[in-house]
């Protein structure tokens, strides 16, 4: 957040968009009723009834004379935290982002929620809060929305025809099916129990100079990726009835210990002569939508489109290729901007990965793959 706007909010009073708290939410060693507050509050805030993006700070105390107090926070949660709380437990995905901002020598947190498909409320009861209650933000106070406030959240707030609208969704090129924003994949990759050997050939039919020595190992490598990623593709949709143009497509993944590269990086398929899987080199990935960056331990995914009709789709060019190591849910935290859109279109897709490790000997897994 820039410093001008930071000030400005030392000048509001709490409304259905903005909300202050004195201190950092208790997340750290925690009870269940503790963290419910949290959830509680991004949960009322994501159901207000507002037409702009809504802030929570941390740090800083509400009063009729302004400016507010302000305190600073001295625990610094990550981002990825308070977004394991919640999307963990929610019926569909909340989107919001925590930050951090740094003024007169303190520590203030921020939270982002952008406007929203709605209502949004717990599937299990947990700590102070019960399911299928939906909670919701009017003026500075917290309440239980009725069956036809509840109703009428379904319907947009925000509907200007003369816009695009874009959306991703996972996609599937060879069903051709589209997964809006939950995807599940089962990866059972192997594990060689014995060791895998050096290539060893006859010297009369091929010299000991050219024997690639790591032929088998890089042949486990290739046959194993397989089983091992995840491919991942995406379809870009705009619902809205004006044409997207100069379309930036930025995707980031918070969570760590897992592996990711694009097409064009998996394995290829090994040669027993050294010489010809050196030559490997040479080999020119195909034309692709999307590119990795990793940049502060944080991963993002990008794409430039040059345009979309209104009412078109276009699949990405291009496949993403996770392994998530063990069983476990990846959130993927989505920013389409194009002209026109003050504000990106935010969205948040989940991948929840089933994963097992096959255990076998070297012998049967050679067997197993070579007999296809």
């Amino acid at each position: 957040m820039d410093h001008q706007k930071f000030l400005q909010f030392l000048y509001m009073s709490e409304s259905d968009s903005v909300d202050f708290k004195r201190d950092q939410y208790k997340i750290s060693n925690a009870t269940d009723d503790d963290k419910s507050e949290f959830i509680k509050d991004i949960l009322a805030m994501t159901n207000s009834w507002r037409k702009t993006e809504a802030y929570i700070l941390l740090g800083i105390k509400d009063k009729s004379e302004k400016p507010n107090d302000i305190f600073g926070i001295n625990e610094h949660v990550d981002d990825a935290v308070f977004q394991q709380l919640i999307n963990s437990k929610t019926n569909k995905p909340c989107i919001f982002n925590y930050e951090t901002h740094t003024f007169q020598n303190k520590t203030f947190g921020l939270f982002r929620i952008p406007v929203q498909s709605r209502p949004i409320f717990l599937k299990k009861d947990f700590g102070k809060l019960k399911a299928n209650i939906v909670y919701v933000r009017r003026g500075s106070a917290t309440f239980n929305a009725g069956i036809d406030e509840i109703s009428q959240m379904g319907q947009p707030i925000i509907d200007d025809p003369k816009l695009p609208k874009l959306k991703l969704s996972f996609f599937n090129p060879e069903s051709e099916v589209k997964h809006e924003e939950i995807i599940k994949y089962t990866l059972k990759p192997f594990s060689i129990l014995d060791s895998i050997p050096e290539l060893k050939r006859d010297y009369s039919i091929l010299p000991s100079s050219n024997i690639n020595k790591k032929y088998y190992e890089e042949l486990f490598d290739y046959y194993n990726f397989q089983y091992r990623f995840a491919k991942i593709n995406f379809l870009l949709e705009n619902v809205g009835n004006s044409e997207g143009k100069n379309i930036e497509i930025n995707i980031e993944i918070l969570e760590s210990n897992f592996e990711i590269c694009q097409e064009g990086d998996e394995p290829q398929e090994p040669f027993e002569d050294d010489l010809l899987s050196q030559s490997k080199i040479s080999y020119y990935p195909p034309e692709s939508d999307l590119t990795i960056k990793r940049r502060n331990n944080k991963i993002s995914i990008l794409s430039l489109i040059e345009s979309l009709h209104s009412k078109n789709n276009i699949e990405l060019e291009g496949t993403i290729y996770i392994d998530p190591q063990f069983s476990r849910e990846i959130n993927l935290y989505c920013k389409i901007f194009c002209d026109k859109i003050e504000k990106p279109f935010e969205q948040l897709l989940k991948i929840h990965f089933i994963h097992s490790m096959e255990k076998i000997i070297w012998a049967d897994f050679l067997d197993k793959m070579t007999s296809k």
